[in-house]
């Protein structure tokens, strides 16, 4: 009976041991899971912006009304607007007049807030996963897509898109 009772004893104690083993990494798995579900969530909510029409539509204004202002310097110059820098250096660009180039930015303007309108999905979940996990959750999931889809930001707009109106 005595034998029984150490068996059992120590039964109990693995039991109990596995348990306890059994709860700390169920609850690291949890955390790396929801980890793990945010991330290709937010992925595929990135790619799908990156697929929407106002954002290939936003992009290449965008880089027409960079590519027009020939600038070189540090981009806390110009954001979040670029149009003081502009007036104060209008012979370096290639607009014609700051007028011109008011124009351009109002119309990428609307074009950004009709991205925000029709991509919100991605819009608010990115601010909800950088809340919970930060900034670095954002920053993989970037640089992931860029390395498996460079043709969404190096070669998809031919010269022609990127120049025509």
């Amino acid at each position: 009976m005595d034998t029984i009772i150490k068996i059992l004893s120590l039964i109990s104690i693995c039991l109990s041991t596995c348990y306890s083993f059994a709860q700390q990494n169920t609850v690291h798995n949890d955390s790396v899971t929801s980890y793990d579900l945010a991330y290709n969530k937010l992925k595929k909510l990135y790619i799908e912006q990156l697929d929407s029409d106002v954002y290939k539509k936003q992009k290449v204004v965008f880089r027409k009304f960079y590519k027009k202002m020939n600038f070189e310097g540090d981009a806390s110059e110009i954001t979040p607007d670029p149009i003081p820098w502009i007036k104060e250096n209008l012979e370096k660009t290639d607009f014609f007049s700051v007028t011109e180039a008011e124009l351009e930015w109002a119309q990428y303007m609307l074009l950004y807030e009709e991205d925000l309108k029709q991509n919100a999905d991605y819009h608010d979940y990115l601010v909800e996963v950088v809340l919970k996990f930060g900034g670095k959750i954002a920053a993989s999931v970037i640089k992931d897509v860029v390395e498996e889809y460079p043709d969404k930001f190096f070669n998809k707009d031919s010269p022609e898109e990127l120049y025509k109106d």
